[in-house]
């Protein structure tokens, strides 16, 4: 599936990315606010129990689907970025 194909069915099935794909970290091509979250992993090396445990995290502080909506979250090894903007997405 190419990256204008998963972007419109995140849109329409109202759903948050988490993906490896460095292209959806472009917020000119991907605007954060026009989504309803995009999670950027960003560990090297991808060992499972590294990503695992960061995806914990990040998901013990945000719960809920609306804790996502119009933000990109860079998802590091020990930590996390949040970029985000007032979200247009309803």
């Amino acid at each position: 599936m190419s990256d204008a194909e998963v972007a419109k069915r995140m849109k329409t099935q109202k759903l948050v990315l988490i993906t490896f794909d460095t292209d959806f970290a472009n917020i000119l091509s991907y605007p954060p606010g026009d989504y309803f979250g995009i999670v950027l992993i960003h560990i090297h090396p991808q060992l499972v129990h590294t990503v695992r445990a960061a995806l914990r995290r990040l998901l013990d502080g945000h719960s809920t689907h609306d804790s996502f909506v119009g933000k990109l979250f860079v998802l590091e090894a020990h930590t996390f970025r949040v970029w985000e903007k007032e979200a247009v997405v309803k």
